[in-house]
Protein backbone atom coordinates (compact mmCIF):
# COMPACT_ATOMS: atom_id res chain seq x y z
CA UNK A 1 0.00 0.00 0.00
CA UNK A 2 1.11 3.55 -0.66
CA UNK A 3 0.82 6.25 1.99
CA UNK A 4 -2.03 7.77 -0.04
CA UNK A 5 -3.97 4.48 -0.09
CA UNK A 6 -3.53 4.12 3.67
CA UNK A 7 -4.81 7.66 4.26
CA UNK A 8 -7.83 6.99 2.01
CA UNK A 9 -8.57 3.83 4.00
CA UNK A 10 -8.25 5.69 7.28
CA UNK A 11 -10.59 8.37 5.91
CA UNK A 12 -13.19 5.70 5.17
CA UNK A 13 -12.80 4.25 8.68
CA UNK A 14 -13.05 7.73 10.26
CA UNK A 15 -16.25 8.44 8.30
CA UNK A 16 -17.76 5.12 9.40
CA UNK A 17 -17.26 6.11 13.04
CA UNK A 18 -18.97 9.52 12.84
CA UNK A 19 -22.57 8.34 13.38
CA UNK A 20 -21.48 6.41 16.48
CA UNK A 21 -19.55 9.35 17.91
CA UNK A 22 -22.60 11.52 17.29
CA UNK A 23 -24.77 9.01 19.19
CA UNK A 24 -22.27 8.85 22.06
CA UNK A 25 -22.22 12.66 22.28
CA UNK A 26 -25.98 12.42 22.87
CA UNK A 27 -25.37 9.79 25.57
CA UNK A 28 -26.85 7.02 23.40
CA UNK A 29 -25.46 3.47 23.28
CA UNK A 30 -28.27 1.79 21.32
CA UNK A 31 -25.93 0.94 18.44
CA UNK A 32 -24.07 -1.54 20.68
CA UNK A 33 -27.15 -3.80 20.66
CA UNK A 34 -26.96 -4.10 16.86
CA UNK A 35 -24.37 -6.57 15.58
CA UNK A 36 -23.45 -4.52 12.50
CA UNK A 37 -23.18 -1.31 14.52
CA UNK A 38 -21.10 -3.03 17.17
CA UNK A 39 -18.75 -4.52 14.55
CA UNK A 40 -18.30 -1.26 12.65
CA UNK A 41 -17.73 0.84 15.74
CA UNK A 42 -15.33 -1.70 17.29
CA UNK A 43 -13.21 -1.69 14.14
CA UNK A 44 -13.25 2.12 14.11
CA UNK A 45 -12.22 2.33 17.78
CA UNK A 46 -9.49 -0.31 17.43
CA UNK A 47 -8.04 1.71 14.55
CA UNK A 48 -8.04 4.81 16.78
CA UNK A 49 -6.14 2.75 19.33
CA UNK A 50 -3.47 1.41 16.97
CA UNK A 51 -2.87 4.20 14.46
CA UNK A 52 -1.03 6.58 16.79
CA UNK A 53 2.61 7.61 16.81
CA UNK A 54 3.02 6.09 20.27
CA UNK A 55 1.87 2.65 19.08
CA UNK A 56 4.03 2.83 15.97
CA UNK A 57 7.13 3.85 17.93
CA UNK A 58 6.46 1.15 20.53
CA UNK A 59 6.27 -1.59 17.90
CA UNK A 60 9.38 -0.37 16.10
CA UNK A 61 11.28 -0.26 19.40
CA UNK A 62 10.13 -3.75 20.39
CA UNK A 63 11.07 -5.34 17.05
CA UNK A 64 14.45 -3.59 16.91
CA UNK A 65 15.17 -4.75 20.46
CA UNK A 66 14.15 -8.30 19.53
CA UNK A 67 16.67 -8.28 16.66
CA UNK A 68 19.43 -8.49 19.24
CA UNK A 69 17.75 -11.42 21.01
CA UNK A 70 16.26 -13.56 18.22
CA UNK A 71 17.86 -14.35 14.85
CA UNK A 72 14.60 -14.59 12.95
CA UNK A 73 13.91 -10.87 13.59
CA UNK A 74 17.11 -9.75 11.83
CA UNK A 75 15.61 -9.21 8.36
CA UNK A 76 12.50 -7.41 9.57
CA UNK A 77 12.18 -3.66 9.06
CA UNK A 78 9.31 -2.71 11.39
CA UNK A 79 8.91 0.77 9.92
CA UNK A 80 7.93 -0.93 6.64
CA UNK A 81 5.38 -3.32 8.13
CA UNK A 82 3.74 -0.91 10.57
CA UNK A 83 0.95 0.36 8.29
CA UNK A 84 -0.49 -3.01 7.25
CA UNK A 85 0.19 -4.45 10.71
CA UNK A 86 -1.86 -1.70 12.38
CA UNK A 87 -4.87 -2.70 10.25
CA UNK A 88 -4.37 -6.37 11.10
CA UNK A 89 -4.12 -5.63 14.82
CA UNK A 90 -7.18 -3.35 14.68
CA UNK A 91 -9.19 -6.03 12.88
CA UNK A 92 -8.33 -8.67 15.48
CA UNK A 93 -8.89 -6.44 18.51
CA UNK A 94 -12.05 -4.95 17.00
CA UNK A 95 -13.55 -8.42 16.46
CA UNK A 96 -12.64 -9.44 20.01
CA UNK A 97 -14.26 -6.33 21.48
CA UNK A 98 -17.42 -6.66 19.39
CA UNK A 99 -17.94 -10.28 20.45
CA UNK A 100 -16.95 -10.25 24.11
CA UNK A 101 -17.13 -6.75 25.58
CA UNK A 102 -19.71 -4.53 27.23
CA UNK A 103 -20.04 -0.86 26.33
CA UNK A 104 -20.46 1.46 29.31
CA UNK A 105 -21.02 5.21 29.08
CA UNK A 106 -19.45 7.24 31.89
CA UNK A 107 -20.80 10.71 32.64
CA UNK A 108 -19.49 13.41 34.94
CA UNK A 109 -20.61 16.91 35.86
CA UNK A 110 -18.17 18.32 38.39
CA UNK A 111 -14.84 17.74 36.61
CA UNK A 112 -13.78 17.20 33.01
CA UNK A 113 -12.19 14.31 31.19
CA UNK A 114 -8.97 15.12 29.36
CA UNK A 115 -7.69 13.43 26.21
CA UNK A 116 -4.22 12.92 24.79
CA UNK A 117 -2.66 12.07 21.46
CA UNK A 118 -3.23 8.39 22.34
CA UNK A 119 -6.98 8.96 22.81
CA UNK A 120 -8.03 5.32 23.22
CA UNK A 121 -6.12 3.73 26.09
CA UNK A 122 -5.89 0.31 27.69
CA UNK A 123 -6.61 0.84 31.38
CA UNK A 124 -4.45 -2.23 32.11
CA UNK A 125 -1.41 -0.94 30.20
CA UNK A 126 1.91 -1.56 31.94
CA UNK A 127 3.84 1.33 30.29
CA UNK A 128 6.79 -1.05 30.17
CA UNK A 129 7.99 -2.50 26.86
CA UNK A 130 9.20 -5.62 28.67
CA UNK A 131 5.84 -6.40 30.28
CA UNK A 132 2.78 -7.25 28.22
CA UNK A 133 -0.59 -6.30 29.77
CA UNK A 134 -2.57 -9.34 30.84
CA UNK A 135 -5.94 -7.69 30.16
CA UNK A 136 -7.54 -5.29 27.70
CA UNK A 137 -10.07 -2.65 28.71
CA UNK A 138 -10.44 0.35 26.44
CA UNK A 139 -11.26 3.84 27.67
CA UNK A 140 -12.18 6.59 25.19
CA UNK A 141 -13.10 10.17 26.20
CA UNK A 142 -15.95 11.48 24.03
CA UNK A 143 -16.56 14.98 25.48
CA UNK A 144 -15.29 16.75 28.60
CA UNK A 145 -18.27 15.21 30.42
CA UNK A 146 -18.56 11.76 28.84
CA UNK A 147 -16.36 8.76 28.07
CA UNK A 148 -16.80 5.23 26.81
CA UNK A 149 -15.47 2.13 28.56
CA UNK A 150 -15.30 -1.16 26.64
CA UNK A 151 -14.77 -3.90 29.17
CA UNK A 152 -15.20 -7.60 29.88
CA UNK A 153 -15.42 -6.93 33.63
CA UNK A 154 -18.53 -8.70 34.91
CA UNK A 155 -19.36 -5.86 37.29
CA UNK A 156 -20.53 -3.82 34.28
CA UNK A 157 -23.63 -4.35 32.13
CA UNK A 158 -23.59 -3.52 28.44
CA UNK A 159 -25.53 -0.37 27.70
CA UNK A 160 -25.04 0.87 31.26
CA UNK A 161 -24.81 4.64 31.85
CA UNK A 162 -22.83 5.55 34.97
CA UNK A 163 -22.50 8.92 36.68
CA UNK A 164 -19.00 8.79 38.11
CA UNK A 165 -17.41 10.75 40.95
CA UNK A 166 -14.59 13.30 40.50
CA UNK A 167 -11.96 10.95 41.98
CA UNK A 168 -12.88 8.32 39.37
CA UNK A 169 -12.55 10.92 36.60
CA UNK A 170 -9.13 11.87 37.93
CA UNK A 171 -8.08 8.22 37.87
CA UNK A 172 -8.90 8.00 34.15
CA UNK A 173 -7.31 11.40 33.49
CA UNK A 174 -4.04 10.21 35.05
CA UNK A 175 -4.13 7.13 32.80
CA UNK A 176 -4.73 9.37 29.77
CA UNK A 177 -1.82 11.58 30.75
CA UNK A 178 0.44 8.57 31.32
CA UNK A 179 -0.45 7.21 27.87
CA UNK A 180 0.19 10.50 26.10
CA UNK A 181 3.20 10.82 23.85
CA UNK A 182 3.36 14.57 23.19
CA UNK A 183 0.04 16.41 23.55
CA UNK A 184 -2.77 16.61 26.12
CA UNK A 185 -6.05 18.43 25.55
CA UNK A 186 -8.33 19.75 28.30
CA UNK A 187 -11.34 22.03 28.50
CA UNK A 188 -9.79 24.13 31.25
CA UNK A 189 -6.24 25.39 31.55
CA UNK A 190 -6.14 24.58 35.27
CA UNK A 191 -6.20 20.88 34.43
CA UNK A 192 -3.22 21.24 32.11
CA UNK A 193 -1.35 23.32 34.70
CA UNK A 194 -1.91 20.54 37.25
CA UNK A 195 -0.33 18.00 34.91
CA UNK A 196 2.60 20.27 34.14
CA UNK A 197 3.31 20.51 37.86
CA UNK A 198 3.39 16.69 38.05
Amino acid sequence: WTIEQVEIQHGIIESSGLPYISALRQNKLDFWKDENGRDEFSFYLANQYFRTKKMRDGLIYAVNKAKGERKYFHGIRPENIWLPLSFILATNVGAHIANDYSAVLMLTEDVNFIVGDQPVINTHATYDTKTVPDKLELFYPITPHSALLLTDDSKYTSGQVLHIAPDEVEKYNLLEKKSTRETVFAKERTQLDAFISL
